[in-house]
């Protein structure tokens, strides 16, 4: 295609400017991993965002159908991203550490990663998605350590760990880890003797913070270590 320039003389048109054809950009590659690592940036930029196969191709400048092409659901897309998350996290678990130490590290991770993928760990907590079940082998190799062999009471001890854990998460990504002013309007509307035992109770609440967080943890690991010491027992015994 030619074209006229300022004296008359026409000249052949130039790609890409005005009157010629715009060259084509090279297409985007998308991999599982590339998605599920630009989902998590995306997130993490605004983590009161909902988590939806909508939301993934958003970040990833792509269609919905692109996004199936790599996740059967959004529980399979979750999954993978809580396996990202933790994935990243791991390095605070020492593996020559007692077993205690590494179990409390991952709770703590568990912890601190909810507060930046709240709508992630909200989701994995509220037993729509089976995400949290991508821990269990991690969990498990630390537990076979400290001496659980028995399925029982290896799967005991791992739904303990992972459920409580998501549930502070849960409670952690909606914001109601401490008690809000309204709580202590329902103390208004107690008998006296009840609006007496809450009063003397709700401040230590409000004060918990990540306390709270020690407490569950700590809490967790006595029931965890009564499980390891009852199958020594009958491991003893037998």
């Amino acid at each position: 295609m030619e074209r006229a320039n300022a004296t008359g003389v026409r000249t052949p048109g130039v790609p890409g400017r005005s009157g010629g054809r715009a060259k084509r950009g090279r297409p985007a590659v998308f991999s599982r991993e590339r998605l599920v690592e630009t989902l998590a940036a995306s997130l993490l930029e605004d983590p009161g965002a909902t988590l939806t196969i909508a939301r993934a191709a958003q970040a990833a400048g792509c269609s919905v159908m692109s996004i199936y092409r790599f996740f059967t659901d959004r529980d399979d897309l979750a999954a993978a991203l809580i396996r990202y998350i933790m994935r990243e996290s791991r390095s605070r678990v020492v593996p020559g550490d007692p077993w205690q130490a590494r179990i409390r590290a991952w709770m703590l991770t568990v912890h601190e990663q909810s507060r930046r993928y709240p709508s992630v760990f909200q989701l994995a907590a509220s037993g729509e998605s089976p995400a949290w079940v991508t821990e269990t082998v991690f969990l498990a190799a630390i537990l076979r350590e400290a001496g659980l062999s028995d399925d029982q009471d290896l799967a005991d001890a791992i739904y303990l760990i992972a459920t409580t854990s998501l549930s502070q998460a849960m409670l952690r990504a909606a914001h109601h880890d401490s008690p809000t002013p309204s709580l202590y309007s329902v103390v208004a509307q107690l008998s006296p003797e009840e609006a007496s035992e809450a009063a003397a109770l709700v401040p230590y609440f409000a004060a918990m913070g990540d306390r709270a967080t020690d407490l569950v943890i700590s809490s967790v690991l006595v029931a965890v270590e009564g499980i390891v010491a009852g199958q020594r027992v009958v491991t003893e015994r037998s």
